[in-house]
């Protein structure tokens, strides 16, 4: 592995750069009866001859007829993203980090049955994003910072009684008060604000008096959010398809600016010398290794590995060392010795 991926959530990944594109005039020989590599009775698919059959293609030219992707799922459809659950998680260790785990909020509202039948997409994708604009007012309002962490969610339970219909939560972390100061907002205030904007689109009268939950963290924020992260699959086979969101997580445009600028890179022969160190070492509390998919002849080579520091103190011991080894000339450096 002569790459590697550092993300704020602690998670790393190695990789094989990209190999470059073959060289297709190599890729068969010229022989009679062949043209340009091509066989004279038989034309490439990528001239938009699409009645040659792939069953009729000679396998000594196979190469040269691209393979035409899946058809990809509509979004949204395979519920949050392994991307998105990282930046998820990158975020709230970011919210952690800067705040304090005891003056964050984590808060849970819901959709009364009426509002759920009447919920779709886009006005779902609506609702979210007026509330959160408003509540990103009011936060900064208080002097608290604006950023918000925060993912749908299907709740399994009334899914079984809904027809398919998916009973939307929206679970948010955020600052909820200063060190030492009293919360700033209520669950009143809270209440009041999603009913307010759930209204507003839908212009129903309706019930919001259990449709909000707001709690302090006791542990992690990251351990509150990674309840709801993990639940897909079989839940959403019982959705009706079209009613599911398009978007499963929202972050602030300024927090996803500043997780992506502090994901680390690295290259060569540091790449393939930390691979070796944690692939030996204790570092991980978990670890997979992902391959490609079967070959003709039932071989497969490995894409990538990917694993979770254990701990928060030695993500941050890992990344120092990193960042002091990245910003030396570490090009022609064979050698490398890890602390951690």
């Amino acid at each position: 592995m002569n790459r590697f991926k550092l993300l704020p959530c602690g998670r790393i990944i190695f990789y094989n750069a990209r190999m470059p594109a073959p060289d297709i005039a190599s890729q068969a020989p010229i022989s009679a009866g062949v043209v340009g590599g091509i066989p004279e009775n038989q034309l490439p698919l990528n001239l938009g001859l699409s009645h040659v059959a792939i069953s009729d293609i000679d396998s000594q030219f196979c190469w040269l007829y691209p393979i035409q992707p899946p058809k990809r799922a509509k979004r949204g459809s395979l519920g949050i993203t392994s991307h998105g659950r990282n930046q998820i998680r990158a975020g709230c260790y970011w919210l952690e980090d800067n705040f304090g785990r005891k003056n964050l909020t984590f808060l849970t509202v819901t959709l009364p049955d009426e509002a759920m039948r009447a919920c779709t997409p886009q006005t779902w994708a609506e609702i979210t994003n007026r509330f959160l604009k408003a509540l990103r007012y009011h936060l900064k309002g208080e002097g608290l910072s604006p950023e918000i962490v925060g993912c749908t969610e299907i709740q399994p339970s009334r899914l079984n009684e809904t027809d398919g219909i998916p009973p939307l939560h929206l679970h948010l972390l955020f600052q909820g008060r200063k060190e030492y100061k009293h919360w700033a907002l209520g669950k009143k205030f809270y209440q009041d604000l999603w009913a307010k904007t759930c209204q507003t689109v839908w212009k129903l009268k309706l019930e919001f008096s259990q449709s909000c939950r707001v709690e302090s963290i006791k542990s992690s924020g990251v351990a509150y959010m990674s309840k709801y992260l993990s639940k897909g699959g079989e839940v959403l086979s019982k959705c009706k398809p079209e009613l599911l969101p398009s978007a499963w997580y929202t972050l602030t445009a300024k927090l996803k600016g500043i997780i992506k600028a502090t994901i680390l890179h690295g290259k060569s022969h540091l790449a393939e010398q930390l691979y070796k160190h944690i692939y030996n070492g204790e570092l991980l509390s978990w670890s997979r290794e992902i391959y490609s998919t079967e070959h003709g002849d039932g071989s497969q080579y490995l894409i990538a590995f990917v694993g979770q520091i254990a701990k928060r103190s030695k993500f941050w011991q890992v990344k120092e060392e990193l960042e002091k080894l990245i910003c030396g000339n570490t090009e022609r450096q064979k050698e490398f010795k890890f602390a951690f």
